[in-house]
């Protein structure tokens, strides 16, 4: 996975994989933040707004707002911040 090589630490994608399989159900912040600690990495919930400076550490897993109410909304991963750009991972299925 990108994620885990851009973290140094490719063997993280099958644990985390083996702890939350990519079946397609929606997940909540609180299903990540406890796989991420239960394979050692930190995380914190942050709220951030479009708009509005970004002030969080990368890598971090950021919560998009839905489209519309009947939406779920869509979790991407924010890889780095430079210059007002960011550069995001987006993969909502398990990678081939």
């Amino acid at each position: 996975s990108c994620i885990a090589s851009h973290l140094g630490r490719p063997e993280l994608i099958d644990r985390i994989f083996s702890e939350l399989p990519p079946d397609g159900k929606p997940r909540t912040l609180n299903e990540l933040a406890a796989v991420a600690s239960k394979v050692g990495l930190k995380a914190r919930a942050v709220r951030w707004r479009p708009g509005h400076p970004l002030t969080f550490s990368c890598p971090a897993i950021v919560r998009l707002d839905p489209l519309s109410s009947a939406g779920i909304g869509h979790f991407v991963v924010v890889l780095r911040t430079a210059h007002g750009f960011v550069q995001i991972l987006d993969m909502p299925n398990a990678p081939a």
